[in-house]
């Protein structure tokens, strides 16, 4: 999984009166820790400081032919040597999902 193309999505806010961010963040899988349900990304385009903690987002991870989403919380976000680091926690599992549609969807 490591490598793979990856985007975030905020689906809503948790906080009441939190500020919605509708962007879309493209990263990368930095490694996935399967015991602990969580995904690293590098975030590859903004700044960390726009990734809210207090939102539930949409993981979208993409393989050669087909994508896969989940959602879940940012629990952590970090600059090291591998660049800006979201630590996202999987809520609700994984499930196939059809790339062509959801990305003419968003554009």
């Amino acid at each position: 999984m490591q490598n793979t193309r990856a985007k975030i999505r905020m689906k809503k806010t948790i906080l009441e009166g939190a500020e919605y961010d509708a962007a879309v963040y493209p990263c990368k899988v930095l490694k996935y820790d399967r015991d602990n349900d969580r995904i690293y990304l590098v975030l590859e385009e903004g700044g960390i400081e726009n990734i809210s903690l207090d939102g539930i987002y949409k993981c979208t991870l993409y393989t050669e032919k087909e994508g896969v989403e989940c959602e879940g919380k940012v629990l952590e976000r970090y600059c090291n040597q591998e660049g800006n680091i979201l630590c996202f926690q999987v809520e609700k599992g994984f499930y196939k999902i059809n790339i062509n549609y959801v990305d003419k969807e968003e554009a």
